[in-house]
């Protein structure tokens, strides 16, 4: 059984990351825009590009939207997916929406929660044990 836990959208992200490789090589038709990604990060757009930039596939290689439509063009399996997100969380409500509109069109199974809250410690903790039980009856199945 393959799963993805990870605390904030960068923590899913990196485990959505475990299911392989993406290079550029391969096209996609729904690749991801700048301007969508714009859209999506408009809270923190000018601190994250600042981080990583303004060239697509350097986005793409981090993106876990773009990564899901990649694999289900691919036909790659996907991870059990379990994500929450607050909803005065201003660095990734959006784009937590947007993944979670994507897997909705893809029909890619999944759950996702918005809770009270921000893009803090505290609200993931208080989120653990329900983390918790979703993983072992991942297992369990």
């Amino acid at each position: 059984t393959v799963f993805a836990a990870g605390a904030s959208l960068s923590g899913a992200g990196l485990a959505l990351m475990r299911i392989g490789g993406y290079p550029d090589s391969t096209p996609v038709r729904e690749a991801t825009s700048m301007s969508e990604l714009r859209v999506a990060w408009a809270s923190t757009w000018n601190e994250i590009t600042q981080e990583i930039g303004t060239d697509i596939s350097d986005w793409r290689a981090l993106d876990p939207v773009w990564m899901v439509r990649r694999a289900v063009a691919e036909h790659r399996p996907l991870p059990a997916l379990w994500f929450v997100v607050g909803t005065e969380d201003e660095s990734t409500l959006t784009v937590n929406r947007v993944l979670h509109e994507t897997l909705v069109q893809l029909r890619v199974p999944h759950v996702y929660i918005e809770a009270p809250g921000g893009h803090t410690s505290s609200f993931w903790r208080a989120h653990e044990a329900a983390s918790a039980a979703w993983i072992a009856s991942v297992i369990a199945n």
